[in-house]
């Protein structure tokens, strides 16, 4: 009975349904729904639409309305193009109970392969604005409606139609598109367009049965509702330009549960671009989206559309975004909200709060070939917070991740970022622990995002610098010195930022490089014009760590996986330059980095208040460096670093002492320095830039000194300025590697003044060898050189300054401590010579030794440059001298051996050493073969006439000041001499002068069968002591006289003895001041009167002896044992002769054969005596002419008796004629003696 009754209930459904199945498919008439369908979306979209496959109504197992060939025309200035969407086939799945109750009830919408076909023209029109347009109107619509109140609801279209109360299951209605077969559009005004006939004007078509009408049934989501979209594909295309992006075999699905969207997914998809025609495409590929989320509970496509398009906000910030007046909830007309009778639309609208939202998940990711390098993929993971009142979150909360290829430099360049995110609407933004990581270097940022979508929007927070490469990313890095390169490959950092649509504020940077902390501020003013600007500073940087070729090292060069990201900027410092052109397009970025430091090791030195910048140049970059305190002074360097290292170098007042001791090791200069150098040079390490070099240094040091080997010991040379200046090129690395030795080549100079006055300047020109250790020149192999001195008196024992030239090749290596030099020019006093030298043992005791050749073209300029003023002498005196000689200097000690002089064609030999100290000593042997002094003595001046006055003796201070400048001990030798027109054999002169006191002798010579001794002793005081001693015996005297007395003259065998002493201060003090003795003898003797007999034969007048002794005193002669005998006259004589005054007062006694003795006084001036005899200037022509004062002072004496001689003989003879006191007869004064 039961399964009876079960049976019977089965047929009655099948026949429910199979009636329901027939009576649905008479109702639903296919051509004309679907030109219904057409025509409701074109009133809807203002685009001409039809339905060109049929609607027809098949049961699958549940009933399902499909729509073939939906299509969509463009309009506006792409009419007749292609159509603005195609829609192969859209299946709609209904409820069957549904049905039978008068409702439609949608449980999934399948759209199969639509495409979308978006057009865009050069003039800035779009193929879909009126659809825009009339989605937005369509809302305004309706929220005017709302605010007409609820008494005065508006007609409701098909899209606004009155929907039924949400059923306890939550499920949503809404009313079917065709009503009576004719829609109604109130919303908007221009919902329908003119040109569009309206569907209930349409006639049946001719033949076609007649239309059923379609029903009005509720259509409401309830339960599980689908959407599927397959195959879909979307593009976009400009006209003008050729660019277009297209979306190919994109499938969507989307799930509501209650009438909310809960699921929705996209796969599949592929997304191309082209900026114009036959570029490369970008790509988009698998791309997969998916998020389950309760949904926005919207009602109608009005509140969809408007939630999208009205705001046009991705995440609105502004309060009461995407709902307006009347839709504050989202949920439209629903009775009892927005619009209860007699309530103002929106009065009790708000947004939504977090108890009144559900969470959701949204999950995405592709892949992508965006440009060439520009590959990867991308994923993004985020929680939405949905109210109840739209589709587009309130919240989210998330994560972005990226990981893939970027083109940096024209080479991809791995990268992987995450952005964990929360977004809440009416909130800032936060991104918390976003990682970025580019190959090696990593930046970890937690920032806020405030004001997005305005133009004030901002971005806050903090980064974390894990690593970072310099001369990975920027170029100008790599420009740097390869040491600072290795520095700045991984500084790591704080940083507190706040970025801008402007630029990027720093207040706050801490930075890390190699273990040094620096702390300062940062950023970039003006993203239009790109400066990156840091300033830093920390309390102590070692250089030597940051540049480690300042301590010697030589670090290998860096290697990068490809160019910098942004190439080294050209221009001004400080300005950021157009974009490159390159493939990324990526524009230069300026620079402007300083870091300051309180205290810094650079080197061996320490310095204070250092400070660096690195900026660009105008064509490179360029590095400031500064010490405020660097050894009392200040230095200043700038590298301008283009395709070479260009340096300008500046140090001023620099106390030298302590940094000559850091380089050297010991003490070794001091003085302040200042130094300029202008230089540049190239390579890919510290030293060869060094070595390349070339430019200019010029440098000064005051009031110090240099401490330099002397005799095996280190002195102090002090001086008062010492200049060093190099114009040279650098000859590079020999092999590429650093000796302890580099070569520059350039004009050098360098020049010395010392407190004693002595001045040097030395320059050359060619190659200088330079030790690495301490930049000082070691080394030159025949180096030309100039070195120029200016002596002072007391190097040169002379009283004027003495200049030398030495010019020629040298080869010198200081660390080997030799110097040689061959055929070098010197030129000194007047003279020029040639000289070869070898120096050894310059390190610890210097000896210096070589040969000199010297030619002196005029000796008499000679003597005028060593101060000697030039006296009369013979014509061919001093006219060529030429000089060679041997020569050795070890410690204080300066040796010229085999001299050899030949002076006006007299040769001249011996040895000359020096020895300096505070007195030096010159130690001499000088000897000549035959010598004619008299070539180079004053001529003997003839006594003045009678009457002519007497000249005055000179009062002109003596210059003996110089024997106390040195002393000497030497010998003095000349095998023949003539002195005075006298000859002199074999003679020696001993010569000692010690601390002011010199002493001649004893003289030994031979002198006219004779012999000559004697000595001169001088002693440097308040006056000049002096003592001469003279001792001449058995000399021939005829001789002498034939040469001095002519006609006249004595002869006989002569011994002459005198020994005189006084202090002499001035010329007239000689013979003024001095005391002594004196005698002189002649034995067989006679004095001839050849011419004055009456025959031509001469006459003699001999005598047996003729004696006389004395002594002076003060210039005065005394006398008072004058003897001359002879066979017939005998002579005794006494009184004394003034010399200095010219004085006499003398009395001789006569005796002659026959005549009785008579005494005969002479008194008066000395040569114009009260009485005169002839003859009597025999003798005194004869001994005064000997040269000496002492020779005139036995003539004043010894010549009185000889004129009483011959004034008896002439009486005698019966002339009768008296002779005048010089000799020469009165009344023939002109006459020839």
């Amino acid at each position: 009975m039961r399964l009876r009754l079960l049976l019977i209930i089965l047929c009655i459904m099948l026949l429910a349904v199979g009636g329901g199945y027939v009576a649905l498919r008479r109702l639903v008439d296919s051509d004309v729904a679907a030109r219904q369908l057409g025509e409701t979306l074109t009133a809807l979209t203002g685009h001409e639409s039809r339905v060109e496959g049929g609607v027809r109504v098949v049961f699958d197992p549940d009933p399902t309305v499909v729509a073939r060939n939906v299509v969509m025309a463009q309009t506006g200035p792409f009419a007749g193009q292609e159509p603005l969407l195609r829609v192969n086939e859209v299946r709609l799945d209904l409820g069957l109970a549904a049905l039978f109750s008068g409702r439609v009830e949608v449980r999934g919408v399948e759209v199969d392969r639509p495409r979308l076909l978006l057009l865009t023209d050069g003039d800035g029109r779009n193929g879909w604005d009126d659809l825009l347009g009339r989605a937005a109107g369509t809302r305004a619509g309706g929220e005017a409606g709302a605010e007409a109140g609820a008494g005065t609801q508006a007609a409701p279209s098909a899209i606004d139609a009155p929907a039924a109360s949400v059923s306890a299951a939550g499920a949503a209605s809404v009313t079917s598109p065709v009503a009576g077969g004719a829609p109604a559009f109130h919303s908007s005004p221009q919902s329908v367009p003119q040109s569009f006939p309206h569907p209930s004007e349409d006639a049946p078509r001719p033949g076609s049965p007649a239309a059923t009408p379609w029903f009005s049934p509720q259509v409401v989501l309830t339960g599980t509702a689908v959407l599927r979209i397959d195959d879909a594909d979307l593009e976009w295309r400009n006209t003008a330009t050729g660019a277009q992006v297209r979306g190919q075999g994109v499938d969507v699905s989307l799930v509501a549960r209650g009438g909310r969207l809960s699921e929705g997914t996209v796969r599949h998809g592929s997304l191309e671009w082209v900026t114009a025609p036959g570029t490369r495409p970008g790509v988009l590929r698998d791309v997969d989206i998916s998020f389950s989320t309760p949904g926005g509970g919207w009602r109608k496509l009005r509140d969809l559309l408007g939630g999208a398009f009205g705001s046009r906000d991705v995440l609105p910030h502004r309060e009461g975004a995407g709902s307006g007046p009347g839709n504050a909830t989202g949920f439209g007309n629903a009775p009892g909200l927005g619009n209860a009778p007699g309530q103002a639309a929106g009065s009790s609208g708000s947004m939504v709060h977090a108890d009144k939202a559900g969470a959701g998940v949204l999950r995405m990711s592709c892949s992508y070939d965006a440009a060439p390098g520009v590959t990867g993929t991308l994923a993004l993971e985020a929680a939405l917070s949905h109210g109840t009142a739209g589709l587009l979150p309130v919240a989210a909360h998330g994560a972005i991740r990226a990981r893939g290829h970027v083109p940096l430099g024209g080479q991809p360049v791995p990268f992987e970022l995450s952005v964990p995110f929360d977004a809440e609407r009416g909130a800032d933004s936060r991104v918390t622990g976003a990682r970025l990581q580019l190959e090696q270097d990593a930046v970890e940022v937690t920032a806020s995002l405030a004001g997005l979508g305005t133009d004030e929007v901002a971005a806050r927070g903090t980064a974390e610098v894990r690593r970072l490469s310099l001369p990975r990313w920027f170029g100008f890095a790599r420009n740097l010195p390869v040491g600072l390169q290795h520095a700045l490959d991984a500084i790591s950092g704080h940083l507190e930022f706040t970025l801008t649509r402007r630029g990027l504020d720093v207040p706050v940077l801490t930075a890390e490089v190699l273990g040094m902390p620096l702390r300062g501020t940062g950023g970039v003013a003006d993203f239009g014009a790109p400066v990156i600007a840091i300033d830093v500073a920390g309390p102590d940087i070692d250089v030597n760590r940051v540049m480690p070729e300042l301590a010697g090292a030589d670090p290998r060069p860096l290697t990068h996986s490809g160019p910098p990201a942004v190439a080294a900027p050209d221009g001004k410092a400080g300005t950021a330059q157009p974009a490159s052109g390159g493939s990324d397009d990526i524009p230069d970025v300026g620079y402007d980095i300083r870091v300051r430091a309180e205290k810094a090791r650079g080197w061996k030195f320490d310095t204070g208040g250092l400070a660096f910048r690195c900026s660009p140049s105008r064509e490179g970059t360029l590095l400031e460096f500064t010490a405020a305190s660097f050894y009392g002074g200040t230095v200043k360097a700038l590298l301008d670093i283009v395709d070479d290292y260009r340096l300008q170098l500046t140090a001023a007042d620099v106390a030298l002492a302590r940094p000559a001791v850091i380089v050297s090791g010991r003490e070794s200069a001091a003085g302040k320095l200042g130094l300029k150098a202008s230089v540049r040079g190239q390579g890919h390490s510290l030293g060869a830039v060094v070595a390349s070099m070339r430019g200019t240094l010029a440098a000064r040091l005051d009031d110090g000194f240099l401490l330099v080997w002397r005799n095996g010991a280190l002195e102090r040379q002090p001086f008062t300025r010492f200049d060093v200046r190099g114009e040279a090129a650098g000859q590079g690395l020999p092999n590429g590697k650093a000796p302890a030795r580099l070569a520059w080549t350039g004009a050098w100079r360098t020049a010395m003044r010392t407190p004693s006055g002595t001045e040097w300047e030395a320059t050359a020109n060619g190659p200088l060898l330079f030790d690495t250790g301490t930049g000082l020149p070691v080394a030159a192999d025949r180096l030309p050189a100039t070195l120029r001195l200016s002596l002072p008196p007391g190097l040169t024992d002379l009283d004027r300054v003495v200049d030398v030239r030495l010019s020629g090749p040298v080869r010198f290596d200081f660390d080997a401590g030799t110097l040689n030099g061959e055929r070098l020019e010197v030129e000194t006093l007047a003279a020029r010579a040639t000289m070869s030298l070898a120096a050894t043992g310059m390190s610890k005791a210097a000896m210096w030794s070589g040969v000199l050749n010297a030619r002196f073209a005029d000796p008499r300029a000679t003597l005028r440059a060593v101060g000697l003023p030039e006296w009369k002498m013979a014509d061919d005196a001093l006219r060529a001298a030429d000089l060679a000689a041997t020569f050795r200097q070890a410690g204080n000690t300066l040796d010229l051996t085999d001299i050899q002089l030949m002076l006006d064609g007299q040769p001249v030999s011996g040895n000359v050493s020096r020895i300096s100290g505070q007195r030096p000593l010159w130690r001499f042997s000088v000897h000549a073969d035959a010598f004619d002094a008299d070539r180079y003595l004053a001529p003997r001046q003839p006594d003045p006439a009678p009457g002519e006055p007497e000249p005055r003796p000179s009062n002109d201070p003596l210059h003996y000041a110089w024997l106390r400048a040195f002393d000497a001990d030497g010998r003095v030798s000349v095998g023949r001499a003539t002195l005075k027109q006298l000859r002199f054999d074999g003679f020696t002169a001993p010569i000692l002068l010690r601390e002011g006191h010199l002493e001649v002798g004893p003289i030994a010579s031979g002198f006219y069968g004779g012999t000559l001794g004697g000595s001169i002793r001088a002693t440097a005081g308040d006056a000049l002591a002096t003592r001469l001693v003279l001792d001449a015996r058995d000399f021939d005297l005829e001789p002498v006289g034939q040469r001095f007395a002519g006609k006249d003259y004595v002869g006989g065998k002569a011994m002459l003895v005198l020994d005189v002493q006084g202090p002499l201060r001035t010329e007239g003090d000689m013979p003024a001041a001095l005391s002594g003795t004196w005698a002189f003898e002649v034995r067989d003797g006679f004095y001839s009167t050849r011419g004055k007999s009456s025959t031509p034969e001469q006459s003699k007048t001999p005598f047996s002896e003729a004696r006389a002794s004395g002594y002076m005193r003060t210039g005065v002669l005394h006398n008072e044992d004058f003897t001359l005998r002879s066979l017939l006259l005998t002579m005794v004589g006494r009184g004394w002769v003034d010399l200095a005054k010219k004085r006499i007062d003398y009395t001789t006694d006569v005796s002659l054969v026959r005549v009785p003795t008579f005494p005969i006084r002479f008194h008066g001036d000395l040569r114009k005596p009260e009485t005169s005899v002839r003859q009597t200037g025999i003798v005194t022509g004869t001994l005064g002419n000997l040269g000496s004062t002492v020779f005139d002072l036995l003539g004043g004496v010894i010549g009185m008796p000889l004129r009483v001689l011959e004034g008896l003989q002439d009486a005698a003879g019966g002339n009768g004629n008296a002779t005048s006191p010089n000799g020469q007869r009165q009344g023939a004064q002109s006459g020839a003696q």
